[in-house]
């Protein structure tokens, strides 16, 4: 069969074709895989008739610029190794894949400057309420999966804030994971719910796979994060940020706060370079939607962001959805 040819695809061909379940059930660029001999089960392509299709330029830097202060990449300590299922916490541990922690977040804890942690593959199901890992603070750290791992380590939750969540993150680097939230454990009317509840705190509907809310020189890659009920990654207030070659999807389901699968938001310079300094490039984003209605219990009944003002309908002052535009009841109880 004649497939789909990708021009300037080479990532791709070479890490998703065969390899990336979404990208077999896809069958995307079908006709160069087969030619790289990458191709999908069955395929017998013959020369190409098409014309090939040419994927935007990536330009995400190849050699992420850390910018380290207080140590150097160039002589890091040893690195920890964390083993969710045979790892222990204790002093003494983690210096080697024989006797590895058993949590990042105790890795993170005892880490020292330009620490580097191997998260060997494994599940690691958490069952709290806050955050897996607290990366509020955190300076000068590498937290990826092991290079010989033939799977990506898995770390899922249930009813909490998420997995790796923090503020004043800087040179840090989180990559070969997979993040699994509990969008199929939720269903629409707890949490419509939720977001109705005068004073909600029900946080587990807005729970978020990587959420960093301030730092600079971050690098976030080659992740798989899925069924997080907000934002499946997201990077506020930062600066050299770069989320490169994830595949984020069926994310966003539940949250009342109108968040995306992938966010930069209110990105703040930490210098005058006018470079590009802010890359999304190379990921695979999918079946990520809003099925709860935005909630924004700061706007007044006669304030819209949609138009002039509502002033002048008495329905919406009384929280009624006739006789109130819908422009009106936007982030509204009654939307």
């Amino acid at each position: 069969s004649v497939g789909l040819t990708c021009a300037n695809a080479t990532y791709h061909i070479d890490t998703k074709c065969n390899e990336d379940q979404y990208w077999i059930t896809q069958g995307f660029c079908r006709q160069s895989c087969f030619e790289a001999g990458r191709g999908y089960d069955n395929d017998n392509c013959c020369p190409s008739t098409t014309d090939p299709i040419t994927l935007p330029p990536t330009s995400a830097p190849t050699d992420f610029p850390f910018s380290s202060t207080t140590c150097s990449w160039d002589n890091p300590p040893d690195p920890y190794y964390v083993n969710f299922e045979n790892g222990t916490d204790s002093t003494g541990n983690g210096l080697s894949e024989e006797s590895p922690f058993a949590t990042i977040a105790y890795a993170v804890t005892n880490r020292l400057p330009c620490q580097t942690i191997y998260v060997l593959e494994g599940l690691f199901e958490y069952s709290g309420t806050n955050k897996i890992v607290n990366l509020n603070n955190v300076w000068d750290l590498k937290i990826l999966g092991h290079p010989n791992n033939v799977a990506k380590p898995i770390l899922s939750f249930a009813f909490c804030r998420g997995a790796f969540l923090g503020s004043n993150v800087t040179n840090v680097e989180i990559a070969g994971l997979e993040i699994v939230g509990p969008n199929d454990d939720m269903t629409y009317e707890e949490a419509m719910a939720a977001r109705n509840e005068t004073s909600n705190t029900d946080y587990g509907y807005n729970s978020r796979g990587i959420a960093i809310w301030s730092g600079h020189h971050i690098y976030i890659h080659d992740n798989v994060v899925h069924h997080c009920p907000a934002s499946g990654i997201r990077v506020d207030n930062g600066d050299y940020i770069t989320i490169d070659s994830n595949h984020v999807h069926s994310n966003t389901w539940w949250t009342s706060v109108a968040e995306s699968a992938i966010v930069l938001a209110t990105s703040v310079s930490i210098d005058q370079v006018t470079s590009t300094k802010m890359f999304l490039t190379n990921n695979l984003v999918h079946d990520n939607v809003n099925k709860i209605p935005y909630l924004n219990r700061g706007y007044a009944w006669d304030y819209s962001p949609l138009t002039g003002g509502c002033g002048n309908y008495t329905p919406c002052e009384l929280g009624l959805v006739e006789g109130c535009p819908w422009q009106c009841r936007y982030g509204k109880l009654t939307q």
